[in-house]
């Protein structure tokens, strides 16, 4: 019988080389299929669970249960913007199956947001949750609340906060670095989230119930690059600011009608 050697580190390390070269059309086949699940856009028919409301930016919320209070706190927070947040411990109905949902929820999710505190290394669950997102080539925003992200994360921004943070102020942070991920183009798979989020910003603003509001979201509705303005998008925009009096008649702060602000964003 054949005495088995002992596995070194070298063997590692070229059997890492010999994987990465397309030796096999089976793994060319497997790294295309890979390629294209990671280019694919996420549309509203996505939803095999129905976890997700249309028309908005999906959140998967990575989180410890001991967190999960004060995370959905944000979630709700978030709600006032174009997110919607998918909270495990709160979304998940009794009858299903839990670990489909989460993998559907993570699979059909736009962006991962990391709430990183002292247990988030030691989850069963958090570091997987994290590492699929990344590696599907989703934007990921960690929020430090009490520890900074680590491992593959931890060249990314965190977004600053803490256990003791208003959630509004933290969800304003999250929506914030979204945006700027997205319309920078500062993180991967930001292209994929220009027109969704677009999209979800100016159906937010269209909708503003309040003065308040509008001039919150008008804050992102300028965010949006001047080449993703659209004929059709100007004209979504004008006709709420025609239709809806909570726009029509609104003011910003430097005095400034918010109509005439919008059209200057595109003219």
């Amino acid at each position: 019988m054949e005495k088995t050697r002992a596995v070194s580190a070298q063997d590692f390390v070229e059997y890492g080389i010999a994987f990465r070269r397309p030796q096999s059309p089976s793994m060319d086949l497997m790294r295309r299929r890979w390629q294209s699940q990671r280019e694919q856009p996420i549309s509203d028919l996505d939803d095999p669970f129905d976890v997700w409301p249309p028309g908005r930016i999906r959140l998967f919320f990575s989180h410890t249960a001991v967190h999960r209070e004060l995370v959905g706190s944000v979630a709700t927070a978030l709600e006032r913007w174009p997110f919607a947040c998918f909270v495990a411990h709160e979304e998940i109905e009794p009858s299903l199956a839990w670990q489909e949902v989460i993998e559907s929820a993570l699979s059909t999710c736009h962006a991962l947001v990391a709430f990183v505190t002292d247990d988030f290394r030691t989850s069963n669950w958090c570091d997987q949750e994290l590492g699929w997102a990344l590696g599907r080539g989703r934007v990921v925003i960690p929020v430090r609340l009490t520890l900074d992200p680590h491992g593959f994360a931890g060249s990314i921004q965190a977004v600053p906060s803490s256990l003791e943070t208003a959630a509004g102020v933290t969800a304003e942070k999250i929506a914030s670095a979204l945006a700027t991920a997205v319309f920078r183009g500062t993180r991967p798979g930001s292209e994929l989230l220009l027109d969704p989020l677009t999209d979800a910003i100016i159906d937010q603003f269209a909708a503003s119930p309040s003065f308040d509001l509008t001039r919150r979201r008008f804050e992102f509705l300028r965010r949006i690059p001047r080449a993703m303005w659209t004929p059709e998008r100007r004209l979504r925009v004008d006709a709420a600011c025609e239709r809806n009096a909570q726009i029509r008649e609104a003011g910003l702060g430097d005095g400034r009608p918010v109509p005439e602000a919008v059209r200057a964003l595109w003219e």
